[in-house]
């Protein structure tokens, strides 16, 4: 981090909880599809993903939706065959509100999708997410989070003993498929909308998945909802001193800073083990040197 960012821990001795919104990167805890993609629209998309499967793989379709495989062989050969004026008109009638008329229970499930996506929709928009890595000496992250390595690294140790919600820490999963609400043919034709078990299971997904082109940070995080007061980008909370365990100064820090910055870690936690980077010799890497 910075040298603001530095000062800012050590004064208050709090770390941040920043709201999902407030993120640098415009994919990480992603939301904004929630308010702008209706449900209807997902399950119209995924019925006509339906009628594909039923044209292309008739089996598939069977299986899934529990139908009669022969019967369903039938119906797929009579789409292929139709004009194409005809397949055009069966596709609108897949989309159309009328489908919800001739079978109220997918009105049911749209109405109770939205309202779940309603919970979680609001649950993020007051969340707060504390980021961390595994990492001290990535030199993207230096470069990019430490003012070019004129910053410093914070080491944290959770006091299990005093039950820390550091020890909250969970590491990100890194993946080039974004999570999704309501993702799958098999539950549409279950019936079925999220439980609070699947709910779940997204809100996790939602904060601890980034893209692959984030894996060099190796980051851990801790997600709380409702943290965030409303109007406010963060919330901040207390860690014990004993937890603020290593120092690490970065190659580029001043003298001053390092002072500065060294008899302030020193005031939280006496005991702390201060490090000095400096670039290796012989590879593009970081070496790390105690300080007595």
């Amino acid at each position: 981090m910075g040298e603001a960012g530095a000062r800012a821990i050590l004064a208050t001795r709090t770390l941040r909880f920043t709201r999902p919104s407030e993120m640098n990167d415009p994919f990480d805890v992603y939301i904004a599809d929630l308010f702008e993609l209706s449900i209807l629209d997902l399950l119209k998309r995924r019925r006509l993903d339906a009628a594909e499967m039923l044209v292309n793989d008739p089996q598939r379709f069977s299986e899934i939706m529990g139908q009669d495989l022969a019967r369903v062989v039938i119906v797929s050969d009579l789409i292929k065959s139709a004009p194409l004026q005809k397949r055009a008109e069966f596709e609108a009638l897949l989309v159309s509100e009328s489908i919800e008329v001739m079978y109220p229970d997918m009105g049911e499930l749209r109405q109770t999708m939205e309202k779940q996506r309603d919970r979680v929709v609001a649950q993020f928009q007051n969340a707060g997410v504390f980021c961390a890595t595994r990492n001290n000496a990535n030199l993207l992250m230096w470069a990019h989070y430490a003012d070019q390595h004129r910053g410093v690294v914070l080491g944290f140790k959770p006091d299990l003993e005093r039950d820390s919600y550091l020890r909250l820490l969970e590491p990100v999963t890194y993946t080039d498929t974004r999570p999704s609400f309501y993702g799958s043919i098999e539950s549409m034709a279950a019936g079925i909308a999220p439980d609070e078990a699947t709910l779940r299971a997204f809100n996790r997904r939602l904060v601890y998945t980034k893209s692959t082109h984030w894996s060099y940070e190796a980051e851990e995080r801790i997600y709380v909802p409702w943290e965030v007061t409303e109007g406010k980008s963060a919330s901040y909370l207390p860690f014990y001193p004993e937890e603020l365990a290593e120092l690490y100064l970065g190659c580029r820090a001043s003298e001053a800073f390092k002072s500065e910055i060294v008899a302030a870690a020193k005031a939280v936690n006496d005991s702390i083990v201060v490090y000095q980077a400096k670039p290796a010799k012989d590879s593009y890497a970081l070496e790390f040197l105690p300080l007595s």
